[in-house]
């Protein structure tokens, strides 16, 4: 009788500690070094129970290590973290030494790498702690695709283990030995990317309406008054003083029940400069446990209404006697005054010397000659100057000058923007007037049967859609059959920080890369990227439905948010 008693008291205290420890976060891309950086962190749930970690082993499937103490102690106190580190990383690597806590037990693997030869990087392991006596304690398959040098977290340390418990660090580096960045605290107001909503595009001299909202992030309920400030930071230093610009600031009562509860807040933006705005969310909450989400800046530029004018189309490549010619497009909502305005190259100024407008949505052409003869154009839409550039046929540097002077726009071309249309001698036109002007992805060979479309729409033309803290992707689905419809696809987006850099990925639905858009590219607030169908070798794609990844990365290549979408590549039946 007394042996069953052990027996039952032996199962329940296996069982009660198998109960007590999790994983919580995994590090297994490390941005140092991956021979010794690697870290898997671990947390005793109860809240009574001190675990004696003694005969442990850590298994990745394929082998496993024992578990042992790197200074003695094999003791992990409730509601307590332990990080197990790489067993080179002592006398190797100082990278976590003042990071983890002091009071944090430290652990380390008996050898020289994590399982077999450490943590994977290209596909997920299944892990799993294992007791003295055999009995598996917790275990987590981890997903791969992190950042380099952002760890697995786990959300709610008390909750299962299961993938949509488990998040990227919004931390370089991970947390070690201390919460979770991803972790829901007690009391948390924040704001984030979906926090503030204005109309697009904005212009100046207009009055705007703009509604913020402010979380409720944490776990327990807020029903207390906070500080909210938005302004327009004209010195960059992320501090409201006397050379900003206040939109709206007060102090206000939040009653916000639950986790992800918001409170909305209307206000105007009177008067708008033209010109760059970060603008400034703030909120100051004095019970608040995690200031991190405190504070979201938004790069947004307010268009001057003169400044509408583009460069749409060149004909740079002429057939005998035909003259050059260079389009312009108003994308504005009011009248344009053309006088004053210039063409130029490195050796030539042309200037508009009529006095007259461009309507919105209008085509007009600067020529060095009469068109007529070419083209089925109105001669009210052809503006013959004095003084045209002439326009290289395998390279230039074209500008729009302003009146009073200063480049709108400016390109650098090459014949190699003609995608291997050169000898038709086709005009090269605009994918969207409002993408940048001088990349080559936005723009392409005329597919016109005359080929080019002065004074009407581009061949080539496609939309652009732009939506608040997502991609989006127009057309979908895309058919670049060359047919002069939907031949291209524009991925759109929005970004959070003026100074990041961009990653863009095409992969097939079996989660192969097929091309690569942007590699590390430094990219403003918006962004507009254009993909024509084709992979890496430029070979065109095969029908079917495609995952378009985009990485936004800050200045040490850490992820700011990864965004995913699908789009249906189409061809003629």
């Amino acid at each position: 009788m007394k042996y069953l008693l052990f027996l039952i008291f032996s199962l329940w205290c296996i069982a009660s500690v198998s109960a007590q420890i999790t994983f919580s976060e995994i590090m297994f891309d490390v941005a140092t070094s991956e021979s010794h950086d690697e870290f898997v962190e671990i947390f005793n749930l109860s809240y009574t129970d001190t675990i004696d970690i003694s005969g442990w082993q850590f298994s990745d499937s394929s082998s496993s290590d024992e578990i042992i103490p790197a200074y003695g102690n094999s003791k992990l106190a409730p509601r307590s973290f332990a990080v197990i580190l790489d067993g080179s990383y002592f006398g190797n690597s100082t990278v976590y030494d003042s990071i983890i806590p002091p009071n944090v037990l430290i652990l380390k693997i008996s050898d020289n790498a994590f399982g077999s030869s450490g943590l994977a990087n290209t596909k997920s392991e299944y892990l799993s702690i294992v007791d003295s006596t055999g009995d598996t304690l917790t275990t987590y398959r981890y997903s791969i695709g992190n950042t380099p040098g952002y760890s697995d977290e786990k959300m709610s340390l008390d909750s299962a283990d299961v993938i949509s418990n488990w998040l990227d660090s919004q931390v370089e580096g991970g947390t070690p030995g201390f919460i979770n960045s991803v972790s829901l605290r007690d009391f948390d107001v924040g704001v984030d990317e979906t926090s503030l909503n204005y109309p697009f595009p904005l212009f100046e001299n207009d009055t705007v309406s703009i509604n913020m909202k402010i979380y409720n992030k944490g776990s327990q309920p807020i029903q207390d008054s906070v500080e909210v400030q938005l302004y327009s930071d004209r010195n960059n230093n992320q501090i409201f003083d006397g050379n900003d610009i206040s939109i709206y600031g007060n102090r206000i009562y939040l009653d916000l029940p639950v986790t992800n509860s918001f409170e909305t807040i209307f206000t105007h933006w009177n008067n708008l400069q033209s010109g760059e705005h970060d603008l400034v969310l703030q909120i100051y909450y004095a019970n608040d446990e995690n200031t991190a989400n405190n504070t979201f800046i938004w790069n947004v530029t307010v268009v001057t209404r003169k400044n509408t004018l583009h460069i749409n189309e060149i004909k740079f490549l002429t057939f005998e006697d035909e003259p050059e010619w260079i389009e312009i497009y108003n994308s504005g909502d009011e009248p344009l005054f053309l006088k004053g305005w210039a063409i130029a190259d490195p050796n030539d100024t042309a200037f508009v010397d009529s006095s007259i407008f461009i309507y919105p949505g209008q085509y007009k052409l600067l020529a060095e000659d009469s068109l007529y003869e070419f083209y089925e154009i109105s001669d009210s839409l052809v503006l013959i100057l004095d003084n045209f550039p002439t326009l290289n046929n395998s390279e230039d540097d074209i500008s729009l000058i302003a009146p009073g002077g200063g480049w709108k726009e400016r390109i650098i071309y090459s014949d190699d923007w003609l995608e291997g249309h050169e000898t038709q001698k086709v005009s090269m036109e605009r994918i969207n007037p409002l993408l940048y002007e001088n990349k080559s992805e936005n723009w392409g060979p005329s597919l016109s049967i005359v080929g080019a479309t002065p004074g009407e729409q581009n061949s080539i033309f496609s939309d652009l859609s732009i939506r608040k803290s997502k991609i989006e992707i127009q057309p979908n689905p895309f058919s670049p059959d060359e047919d002069g419809f939907e031949d291209h696809t524009i991925i759109s987006g929005e970004n959070p920080d003026l100074k990041s850099l961009i990653k863009v990925q095409i992969f097939d639905i079996k989660g192969r890369r097929i091309r690569t858009l942007k590699d590390n590219t430094l990219t403003g607030d918006k962004f507009h990227i254009v993909w024509d169908g084709k992979n890496d070798d430029h070979q065109l794609a095969r029908m079917g439905i495609y995952i378009v990844y985009v990485q936004i990365l800050n200045d040490r290549n850490g992820v700011i948010r990864e965004l995913k979408s699908t789009v249906v590549l189409a061809h003629k039946l």
